[in-house]
């Protein structure tokens, strides 16, 4: 499998999935975000309630979460959301390296 990227009308870079889980795990591990830490606890307690972890092998269960995280990132986008902490404070979806909602696109 081949992901072909156009940056414009002649330029395009290609990557295979290896180059691609790569950028994908350094942009994801660059940026810390609350709701991601939430999320992924939450998944964690649902998942051993159910009793779903013995049922699932590793491949499974990290295509859930992958899957998972692309229809978190469409809610995001396809919905006006606010997202507060337990406190009740407004979480700000923001990249530490620009001012652009980190729900709204990938420019890594």
């Amino acid at each position: 499998m081949e992901f072909t990227v156009k940056k414009d009308k002649e330029q395009s870079i290609k990557l295979d999935r290896r180059q691609l889980l790569d950028l994908l795990f350094g942009r994801v591990l660059s940026v810390e975000r609350e709701d991601f830490v939430g999320i992924c606890s939450e998944f964690s307690e649902y998942i051993q309630e159910k009793r779903m972890l013995g049922q699932m092998s590793l491949n499974h269960l990290l295509t859930i979460a992958f899957a998972t995280g692309y229809y978190y990132r469409i809610f995001l986008e396809k919905n006006e959301v606010d997202i507060t902490d337990s406190k009740g404070e407004k979480i700000e979806l923001v990249n530490q390296d620009s001012d652009k909602p980190t729900g709204k696109g990938f420019d890594g």
